[in-house]
Parts: C-alpha cells; sequence; structure tokens
C-alpha cells in the first residue's frame, strides 16, 4: 500500500473538494455561508453525520438486521455477532497500525497548513473547521471501510449468505438522529 501524495494532482483536488464539500456552515459569514448552502446540500451534510459513528455502532445494527430475518437460534446468532466483531477488532488492530505508520494529515491539518505542504497549489484556511468533529489519530488508511468490511466478510460467510444477497437492511445511526440508510442488497 502506497501513501497519497499531497502534492499530486489528484492529491490537489481532493483537497479543494474536501475544503468546499467538508466545510462546517459557517452561518455568521453572510456570503461565505450562502456560498457553502449551495454547494453543500443537506443529504450530503446528513449524510457525513451519519456516518461520524464508528465502531461497533457501524456495523451492529447491520449484522443485528441480517440476524433477524431467519428463525436462527441464539447460539447461531451469537456465533455471528462474535465473529463479525472479531473480525473487525482485528481489522482496526491492523489498521490503526497503518494509520501510524503512514501519519498521514487529517483534512483539518491539511487545510489549515496548505502553506507548508510542499504543494504550490494548495493555500492554507487557519479558520477552516469540519462538517464533523475529527478523530484524533491519522487520515489514512479509511478505518470505516476495513473495519465494516472485515465484519460484512465474516457475514458472508456465515450459512444465511446467499439468502442475505437479496434482502433489504436498514440502520440508523446515533450521530444522525431521523436519519435511515437503507440497502436494496448486501454484496
Amino acid at each position: 500500500m502506497e501513501r497519497p501524495s499531497a502534492d499530486a494532482a489528484s492529491g490537489t483536488a481532493a483537497g479543494a473538494d474536501q475544503r468546499r464539500l467538508g466545510a462546517r456552515l459557517q452561518r455568521d459569514q453572510g456570503a461565505r455561508c450562502a456560498r457553502q448552502h449551495a454547494t453543500h446540500p443537506r443529504t450530503d451534510r446528513n449524510r457525513a453525520r451519519f456516518w461520524a459513528a464508528v465502531g461497533v455502532a457501524t456495523w451492529n445494527p447491520v449484522v443485528r438486521s441480517l440476524a433477524s430475518r431467519d428463525s436462527r437460534s441464539q447460539i447461531d446468532n451469537a456465533r455471528l455477532f462474535a465473529l463479525a466483531n472479531m473480525a473487525a477488532s482485528d481489522a482496526l488492530v491492523a489498521v490503526f497500525d497503518a494509520k501510524y505508520a503512514f501519519n498521514f494529515w487529517r483534512p483539518v491539518t491539511a487545510i489549515r497548513n496548505g502553506d507548508i505542504d510542499g504543494n504550490d497549489a494548495t493555500a492554507s484556511d487557519a479558520a477552516w473547521l469540519p462538517l464533523v468533529d475529527t478523530p484524533l489519530h491519522p487520515e489514512y488508511p479509511c478505518a470505516h471501510c476495513i473495519s465494516a468490511s472485515a465484519a460484512w466478510r465474516r457475514c458472508s460467510e456465515a450459512e444465511f449468505r446467499q439468502r442475505a444477497r437479496s434482502r433489504r437492511s436498514r440502520m440508523t445511526s446515533p450521530t444522525a438522529p431521523g436519519v435511515t440508510h437503507r440497502w436494496e442488497r448486501i454484496a
């Protein structure tokens, strides 16, 4: 795995998108706020807040939804939850080892320090605030993606794999009250 480059053209474009879409709306700044609302739809803000949940809150609701569909025994469901959570926990150990090996800046740090990142195409914005609070660990690689993928992999290997592919599932998030994410299929 190679660390993304901050000075590559794609890194510059990604940083500009993050600055625009990942910013907290600054209601007290008039015209700037109006520009942010135009490029920062409520659905995107809700999606960002929804996925601000971390750890078991991001995969256990889906596992619960899948486990409750069939007439499975408590032992089968306990095993399913144990396997999914062990896989996600193992993945988190690996991902945090990689996070500190790469030690890649979070967007809030990169945007506020754009003048010292070695890329002349970026500028600093010391007042920039992220839409959701920033965790106190490096950005790369993505812990949400890796841990949730590991949990789902264990679920997909369970006995209900084929039946689960065509089933709908849903999840709510403690970080976005009233927002529900729905899947038509899982696979």
